[in-house]
């Protein structure tokens, strides 16, 4: 299957408001965000989210 197309059902956006929400509202720089989503795909080729702290 085609993996580039998994990515397109990705809330990109709306990701990014409610991380912004989390955030206190005086960090609006992008070093703010301390948490990313990391999408994985597994040999099954299905799409998985894992969640990593960025140190």
């Amino acid at each position: 299957g085609d993996v580039s197309r998994a990515f397109d059902t990705i809330p990109h956006k709306k990701l990014v408001e409610v991380i912004s929400q989390v955030l206190k509202p005086e960090s609006q720089t992008v070093y703010g965000i301390r948490w990313y989503a990391v999408i994985m795909i597994t040999p099954t080729g299905k799409a998985r989210k894992l969640y990593k702290r960025h140190v």
